[in-house]
């Protein structure tokens, strides 16, 4: 079925119409038919492969190297203060790797909240602030010329352009 203005386009189903005019020995009949054209399209473009098992190349990162930080205070401090470290690293990298806050990944929600916390919230106003010098010029006006301010119509020439008017242009025709 080819679109007409009317109808919204589905581009799950997307198709590509080539249109050939195909004449006949007469040349008086002219008819249009249309060939399918059909392409592949892309779908959810916007979902990252998974490289090991079920994670994406960024989670496995962030899981790799939150897990040897991880590994490294619990092997190179003593037994009460490497959990104090290492506990508190695997919940942010647990978070890193897996958590999505409002659709998000983590690490975006954590820029936000970064840039929250950092650029001010209060606007200041300072009246006069700005010493802005703004000028005003009255535009030039050129004097118009009516070129049809000398020119008289009689009724005579009215008439005339009527009936030219009402022949729709044929002049000698009665």
């Amino acid at each position: 079925m080819i679109p007409s203005t009317l109808q919204t386009l589905d581009f799950t189903d997307f198709r590509l119409y080539d249109f050939r005019l195909y004449d006949f020995t007469d040349f008086r009949l002219l008819t249009w038919s249309y060939a399918p054209m059909q392409f592949k399209v892309p779908q959810k473009i916007d979902i990252e492969d998974k490289i090991v098992g079920p994670l994406t190349m960024v989670q496995f990162v962030y899981a790799v190297v939150g897990g040897g930080i991880s590994y490294f205070f619990l092997t190179s401090t003593p037994a009460p203060f490497s959990y104090l470290l290492a506990i508190p690293m695997a919940i942010f990298t647990f978070c890193l790797a897996f958590i999505k806050v409002n659709g998000q990944p983590f690490t975006n929600f954590l820029k936000n909240i970064i840039a929250y916390t950092f650029n001010p919230k209060t606007r200041i106003w300072n009246k006069g602030g700005a010493n802005v010098h703004v000028e005003i010029y009255q535009p030039k006006t050129a004097k118009k010329v009516d070129p049809y301010e000398n020119k008289r119509y009689s009724k005579e020439d009215f008439e005339r352009i009527a009936n030219i008017i009402d022949k729709r242009g044929r002049v000698g025709v009665k």
